[in-house]
């Protein structure tokens, strides 16, 4: 069983060839209109006034592109919280990264269980799971989630965020509005 979980994982990266863009950084950015007609854009909700802070109440942004969905996540390992996106993927049963994020939250193979897994072309490979302190997207945390380190011969960060966190908080995922909004 898992080895199905973890060929749909790695499926969802082939297919995506997951890379975070370099437009998208780890911090949140927020943009409202004033009654005036004028966009204003920040990345520190208390510049916001009031009337929109209480609209993004159980609400997360979300950054939409190249048909993928980006969420700003907070990773929490040994006290220390590393600040990134992950991409939304329903298709993918647990919380996926690469090792270069791995080694910028300072995981390593030596902190995680290894397993092997086979891949969408049927060659195996190998993984390490690891469990950090939580995860948060907006208002809503995860204790002690199972993060997979998967493989990647490139030096680039990107991470998927599936069903284990999903399926523990409702939502409803609006790409117009470009939020989440938690339930």
């Amino acid at each position: 069983m898992k080895t199905v979980m973890m060929i749909t994982i790695l499926i969802g990266i082939a297919i995506l060839g997951l890379t975070t863009p370099k437009s998208v950084n780890a911090e949140t950015t927020y943009h409202y209109t004033d009654e005036n007609g004028v966009t204003y854009i920040t990345d520190n909700r208390e510049n916001l006034p009031e009337s929109y802070k209480n609209e993004l109440k159980g609400k997360t942004p979300i950054i939409v592109k190249s048909n993928s969905i980006y969420v700003s996540v907070e990773i929490t390992y040994q006290g220390d919280t590393t600040k990134t996106y992950l991409i939304l993927d329903t298709g993918c049963s647990g919380i996926s990264i690469s090792p270069a994020l791995a080694n910028r939250i300072g995981l390593s193979k030596e902190n995680g269980r290894p397993g092997m897994t086979m891949v969408a072309d049927g060659s195996k490979v190998e993984t390490y799971s690891v469990k950090v302190d939580s995860i948060q997207v907006g208002p809503k945390i995860m204790k002690k989630p199972e993060l997979q380190i998967l493989p990647n011969k490139e030096n680039v960060e990107f991470g998927l965020l599936g069903m284990s966190f999903l399926k523990q908080f409702p939502h409803i995922i609006n790409t117009k509005a470009k939020v989440i909004q938690w339930m």
